[in-house]
């Protein structure tokens, strides 16, 4: 797999959005401790149709491929919500899961991020964590999103 071209696609239909939610499995595969969360919670999360979320907010969603079979996934939003709280210019990525495999990783940030960017803002600064569409961040993630408000409070 090593020598295979890495390819990132764009999350378009509904057999995307099921394939978007079993890649994290197929990254985890052979992982004896992974739970994967329950798959229709997922495709109701990344569903706008079915998630509220979407009413102040908007994502797009990819996935890497190696010889056509899933790598890794990745989501770019943004939260108007935040936007508006805040008023600053973070744009937010999540659903982030990957083989052991630098390339894919590169190539999925890389590509998420050029392709969003004709609705991030060039200004748009992106960090990972917290935002309503990525509400099972774990206990790392909660932790990470406590640090990151309590440096911004701080900060001049």
């Amino acid at each position: 797999m090593k020598n295979s071209e890495v390819k990132i696609r764009v999350v378009r239909n509904k057999t995307d959005r099921q394939l978007f939610c079993e890649t994290n499995s197929i990254c985890m595969m052979g992982d004896k401790f992974w739970v994967p969360p329950l798959k229709e919670m997922v495709l109701n999360q990344i569903n706008p149709n079915k998630n509220s979320w979407f009413q102040n907010g908007e994502a797009q969603f990819f996935i890497a491929e190696i010889n056509n079979k899933p790598v890794g996934r990745l989501s770019v939003q943004l939260d108007y919500n935040h936007l508006n709280l805040h008023q600053d210019s973070t744009g937010f990525f999540g659903f982030f899961d990957s083989i052991d495999n630098q390339e894919v990783v590169n190539k999925l940030f890389k590509k998420a991020f050029v392709l969003s960017g004709y609705w991030l803002d060039i200004n748009t600064e992106i960090i990972g964590g917290w935002t309503g569409i990525n509400y099972v961040v774990g206990l790392a993630g909660i932790v990470w999103y406590i640090l990151w408000m309590w440096n911004a409070s701080e900060s001049p």
